[in-house]
């Protein structure tokens, strides 16, 4: 079954300007082996793309890396 068939892929953007390091994450903080994340270093500039709560964010560097996580918050 493709994955197109239960998903989609978001391609809602958000300015960086509106979020913060508790709000803001990426494959940089996600953790491997579907470990979570933590809290961002640094924000980006510009727009980022945005998820909300109950989304399911997946890594797609590097995937051996197994970086997914289930959103708790809205971004």
């Amino acid at each position: 079954m493709q994955l197109s068939k239960v998903a989609f892929l978001s391609n809602d953007k958000i300015n960086s300007s509106y979020l913060d390091v508790n709000n803001y994450l990426s494959t940089d903080n996600m953790l491997p082996n579907i470990g979570g994340y933590v809290r961002s270093a640094q924000l980006p500039e510009g727009n980022v793309t945005k998820f909300i709560k109950n989304d399911i964010l997946l890594s797609n560097i590097r995937p051996y890396f197994k970086k997914l996580v289930f959103a708790t918050i809205d971004q």
